[in-house]
């Protein structure tokens, strides 16, 4: 095992002596060859044994209440600002479908936007061939008028 690891035994369970045999035979064989994990077991230990041999003291009543009023105080806190930067968050930061949602609008929105610039391009450009051809055949015929001359029974009908 790496020291990290071994420290955090040690810290935990190793003291207690709530590790399972196969995990105390390990920190006991690291222990051995690790002088650095072997300082910290002996200030573990010293620390452990003077908390012990240290008396309880009683404390009031009143500590106990103040203590688990300010506990209450700081929760009611976190709970009230965490609301609101829940809310806030699910404003700034919408939800997957939300923003699924939005990217499928905005390229449709895109898509039509191209689509109608394309037609109306080639719409200009159908009107331009349609005035030229208008503007040679006025030139082309004999008495220079252009609506004339077409050749169709309906041109007739309204001149």
């Amino acid at each position: 095992m790496r020291c990290k690891k071994i420290q955090n035994l040690l810290k935990s369970d190793y003291l207690d002596g709530n590790l399972n045999p196969l995990k105390q035979r390990e920190v006991l064989k690291h222990l051995e060859r690790c002088d650095q994990c072997c300082v910290l077991e002996k200030e573990l230990r010293g620390q452990r044994e003077f908390f012990q041999k240290m008396q309880k003291q009683n404390v009031s009543g009143q500590v106990w209440q103040n203590i688990k009023q300010e506990i209450l105080k700081k929760q009611l806190e976190r709970e009230t600002y965490s609301g609101v930067f829940e809310r806030l968050k699910g404003f700034l930061f919408p939800s997957h479908r939300v923003l699924a949602l939005v990217s499928a609008a905005t390229a449709v929105i895109i898509v039509m936007a191209l689509a109608g610039s394309f037609i109306r391009g080639r719409n200009i450009l159908n009107e331009e061939k349609d005035a030229a051809i208008l503007a040679e055949y006025a030139i082309n015929i004999e008495d220079q008028e252009l609506l004339s001359g077409f050749g169709t029974n309906i041109e007739e009908y309204f001149l």
